[in-house]
């Protein structure tokens, strides 16, 4: 018995293995030599559904979607074509993983900054809003990474009095 189990194929841990395994490209950009080819490497494929919420998450944040975006029947059908597995979340959901990827992101952000060896760049951003009429300044932080990508994230948004440099540094 001990050397059928781990071989039987109706063994439900072994029904994986036997099927035919997807493959895709993983592609990496240049290989250096200034000729723009491009190469990869050939590996499995596996669903990986954390993957998936993950990129959902971060397309709605970035392309800066509303939560009910996700539940759109264009979008559902979007999705289930590419991949019938994947159930998409609710918007509330959607709302709290934006929260959690908030938090992660910001954790990170603070643990790039505190770092004394690099630089940081503010900028500042004022406006009036033609509705309310009340003035608003964005803070930008504007930085280099370790691999000498530019980033710039807004560290701050606040209601000020005016435009005037005066009350611009009493916020800051």
């Amino acid at each position: 018995m001990n050397f059928h189990y781990p071989a039987c194929k109706f063994n439900p841990i072994n029904a994986e293995s036997l099927k035919q395994q997807k493959l895709c490209l993983t592609k990496k950009n240049n290989n250096g030599d200034g000729e723009g080819c491009s190469s990869g490497t050939l590996q499995n494929w596996k669903y990986d559904e954390k993957a998936i919420r993950s990129c959902l998450i971060e397309l709605i944040v970035l392309a800066e979607l509303p939560f009910k975006f996700v539940e759109h029947p264009a979008f559902i059908k979007y999705s289930k074509s590419l991949q019938p597995k994947y159930n998409l979340p609710s918007r509330h959901t959607i709302s709290r993983d934006v929260s959690k990827f908030y938090v992660e992101e910001k954790k990170k952000l603070l643990k790039f900054l505190g770092n004394p060896n690099h630089t940081i760049h503010l900028t500042t951003d004022t406006w009036t809003s033609a509705c309310q009429k009340i003035n608003y300044m964005v803070i930008t932080a504007h930085f280099v990474d370790d691999d000498w990508v530019m980033h710039k994230r807004v560290i701050n948004f606040k209601r000020v009095n005016s435009h005037r440099g005066e009350d611009i540094g009493r916020v800051l």
